[in-house]
């Protein structure tokens, strides 16, 4: 058998021939395989039921969707930013808690507010500051008092629609105290003195190395009587009395829940319950609770501490926070 020899020219025609049988199937298939628009059109649909189906499922789980009460807790003395411990803690900002209730107010899916008050009081602008921001509100606002709503935290739940609280409750004290430390006679005793240059009859008023004398006494008590007067008129007219009864029962004094309710200061005996009762019967709806947090700082723990070693009862703002103000030499008013 004589075997035909291969030409480098005849293997080369063979291979462009495989190439061209190669390009052609490729050719075919890629026309087979035409794009299907229809069939991709049916998976973006899907696809976007099922994000908007998750994206309400979220909502459903994060508490955002249905009628919601917001739960905003005033717990601890009340004070300014300016004034707020430094580490956070149990001291209430007045500018963080004015944002929580804007932050409500302006939730489309919140009805009603719950203030789960729980303050002995605090400074008068900040306090002021809070109850401006809750007669504002045009939905529900119902106070809770826990253990104590007294002075500056009354203050917050008068402006309220309506105030529950325990029997036993402390509240009222309905009053506002102002000092400062003096180290006159001490100075005295160990034969230091001080000097201080002043432009201002008055400018050095309430230094804390010097006594106050009569006209300085006077002058000072007559700016504590205004924010006295501006208090019970506030109250007077949140509460729907007349100022005569309120400057009656005030004086100062702290009453339990007992005596508040006899007073007209309080609504009604109970806690949240009858909080979250409370709301739902003044919307006509079923609501579910969404608290608002205020954040804490680490040191939170040792600022309760110090918060309770400073306050009375019912008192307000104890004389640890009037050292703030001392070196400054002003009187610090707190309700």
């Amino acid at each position: 058998m004589i075997r035909k020899k291969t030409t480098k020219k005849s293997a080369k025609a063979i291979n462009n021939k495989y190439q061209e049988e190669y390009i052609k199937n490729l050719i075919k298939s890629s026309k087979r395989k035409k794009f299907d628009g229809k069939k991709f059109k049916t998976v973006l649909k899907v696809l976007l039921i099922i994000w908007v189906l998750s994206f309400f499922i979220g909502k459903a789980f994060s508490g955002e969707v249905g009628n919601k009460v917001a739960i905003i807790p005033i717990e601890g003395p009340i004070m300014s930013s300016m004034g707020a411990s430094p580490f956070g803690g149990n001291v209430v900002d007045s500018e963080t808690i004015v944002d929580l209730i804007e932050e409500a107010s302006e939730a489309k899916n919140v009805k009603a507010i719950i203030l789960k008050i729980n303050s002995p009081g605090g400074t008068v602008v900040a306090s002021k500051e809070i109850a401006r921001a809750v007669k504002e509100l045009e939905i529900p606002v119902v106070s809770v008092i826990r253990e104590v709503g007294a002075s500056g935290a009354y203050w917050i739940a008068s402006a309220s629609d309506y105030i529950i609280a325990d029997e036993m409750s402390i509240t009222g004290s309905i009053g506002v105290n102002g000092g400062y430390l003096e180290f006159s006679g001490l100075m005295d005793e160990y034969g230091v003195s001080y000097e201080e240059m002043t432009a201002g009859k008055y400018k050095d008023m309430g230094n804390k190395y010097e006594k106050l004398n009569s006209k300085e006494r006077e002058i000072m008590q007559k700016k504590l009587d205004l924010i006295y007067e501006n208090f019970l008129g506030a109250v007077a007219e949140n509460r729907n009395l007349t100022y005569t009864r309120v400057a009656e029962i005030a004086e100062g004094l702290y009453y339990l829940g007992v005596e508040a309710m006899e007073f007209g200061l309080i609504d009604e005996f109970g806690g949240m319950k009858e909080g979250k009762e409370k709301v739902e019967n003044l919307t006509g709806l079923a609501l579910e609770e969404k608290v608002y947090e205020v954040d804490e700082g680490f040191f939170s723990a040792f600022d309760m501490i110090g918060a309770k070693s400073s306050y009375g009862v019912g008192r307000g703002i104890g004389d640890s926070f009037i050292k703030g103000n001392i070196n400054s030499g002003y009187l610090s008013p707190i309700t």
